[in-house]
């Protein structure tokens, strides 16, 4: 019977040209359709994950965008490395380091969350609405030394890997502009970006909106599109992400 339902499904939207979509892809469908326009307009043959956490994104653009070449994905949590080893032996195309990323190589005192997707070299904004709405989550649990590294220092690797047109991927949690800040030369070749950005801090000392849009100015990438990450009670806007895109290859395709 499931099978019949199936076909019949198949052969209405086929005439009618609608798409059956499930509704737990719905939230994010606008962001999966742009990613894989990006990607496929930009050739991207390699995905630099920046705080992978345990791989969610990883999922999202094999599973969902569609993406299938070379992903390399740094995460310096212990317990989320774990999961990432195990899972990544099953796809022989996703490569996990572990080690964070920041403006230079050093160790730094990572705060583990409650809920690991909080996880922060930064504290909670104490001071801060989103501090009570995301209480329980975003409290330290307990500290763990990392070791830090800058994106710089893995060129000559992607060299030796044959990939010339990354996209960057930064969810950092308040530390996106200290990765950026270690890989000037390596985003010279970055052909676009993704980074979260804090309309409302969630973290201490974490940068908002116009700082992250006048660094990414600076360095010649152009706003291309944002998607909302979350809101408060009250819908206002507290976190999205932006995409942005380098000018020296937009120009090209210009």
């Amino acid at each position: 019977m499931k099978g019949l339902t199936k076909k019949i499904a198949s052969a209405f939207t086929h005439i009618t040209g609608l798409e059956l979509i499930p509704s737990w892809r719905l939230d994010a469908l606008a962001f999966e359709s742009f990613l894989r326009r990006l990607f496929e307009k930009y050739s991207i043959d390699v995905v630099v994950d920046v705080g992978a956490n345990l791989g969610q994104y990883r999922d999202f653009i094999r599973y969902q965008v569609g993406y299938q070449g070379l992903i390399v994905s740094f995460e310096p949590d212990p317990e989320c490395l774990k999961v990432l080893r195990e899972r990544s032996k099953q796809d022989k195309n996703w490569l996990v380091e572990p080690y964070a990323l920041g403006r230079q190589n050093s160790e730094l005192e990572l705060r583990v969350a409650a809920d690991s997707r909080f996880n922060s070299f930064l504290g909670p904004d104490r001071a801060g609405l989103t501090t009570k709405l995301f209480k329980g989550k975003s409290e330290t649990d307990h500290t763990e030394m990392v070791e830090v590294r800058i994106l710089n220092d893995y060129i000559n690797k992607f060299i030796e890997l044959g990939v010339k047109r990354p996209y960057l991927k930064l969810d950092t949690q308040g530390f996106d502009l200290e990765v950026m800040g270690g890989a000037d030369i390596f985003l010279e070749n970055v052909c676009a970006l993704q980074t979260e950005v804090s309309v409302r801090p969630i973290y201490d000392g974490m940068p908002g909106y116009r700082e992250m849009f006048e660094f990414l100015s600076v360095i010649g990438f152009n706003l291309s599109q944002s998607f909302s990450v979350s809101h408060d009670p009250a819908l206002r806007l507290i976190e999205f992400d932006c995409i942005a895109i380098n000018s020296k290859f937009a120009d090209i395709l210009g």
